[in-house]
């Protein structure tokens, strides 16, 4: 269940994979969100704070376009989220019954913030976040 509870805070979310056809560039290209200034791969360093649970630290890979949370490399589940205008993190995680709370703010030079859930066990914790490569 610890593990439950850690990748319900930190889930990949689930795409939709588009064929290669020229019907699917072009859906593509109209549903691409404009471009933000947080948009990349941001490497994210989770801790978990609750002594029960086993894994006190993960890595994982935010994948950011047009402001919003693609999604969350490194456990199973699903994510949505957005990095607003003014570096807010705002993220909701959902993973074998578990949900997770993910808040903070980033900047071009990285990021932090705590996150928290409903797992007794692995109840909360806090995050760094480094930039991507430019």
């Amino acid at each position: 269940m610890a593990r439950s509870a850690l990748a319900a805070l930190f889930g990949v979310a689930t795409l939709a994979l588009l064929s290669d056809g020229v019907g699917a560039q072009t859906a593509r290209a109209a549903t691409a969100p404009a471009p933000n200034d947080k948009d990349g791969n941001w490497v994210i360093e989770a801790r978990c704070h609750s002594f029960l649970c086993p894994v006190k630290h993960k890595r994982l890979i935010a994948h950011v376009r047009g402001g919003r949370l693609e999604r969350l490399e490194g456990l199973p589940g699903t994510a949505t989220g957005e990095l607003g205008p003014g570096g807010s993190v705002t993220i909701t995680i959902h993973a074998f019954g578990a949900v997770g709370h993910i808040h903070g703010r980033v900047d071009n030079g990285g990021g932090a913030g705590v996150w928290s859930s409903n797992s007794m066990i692995c109840s909360g914790g806090d995050w760094l976040a480094f930039p991507p490569a430019r």
